[in-house]
């Protein structure tokens, strides 16, 4: 089975699961391809992303991020 799947079958993530998806967020802030959005917003009223960003990171009520591609990069 691979990882995908079993992260989909399960709420449980192993310690490497949790640090790698840390890692990545916060690799895509460094470089400027992520921000955060206020949840609080309503969807549809969102604003543009800044210039570089690609991503959107959102937390749920538990504080657990979701990171959303919005549009890609041509460089």
């Amino acid at each position: 089975m691979s990882a995908a799947r079993r992260a989909v079958e399960t709420a449980e993530q192993s310690a490497a699961e949790v640090e790698a998806a840390e890692k990545f967020i916060a690799d895509l802030i460094a470089r400027g391809e992520a921000v955060e959005v206020d949840r609080s917003r309503d969807a549809a009223d969102e604003e543009p992303l800044p210039p570089g960003a690609t991503h959107d990171i959102r937390r749920d009520a538990d504080g657990r991020p979701a990171v959303r591609r919005r549009r890609y990069s041509a460089f």
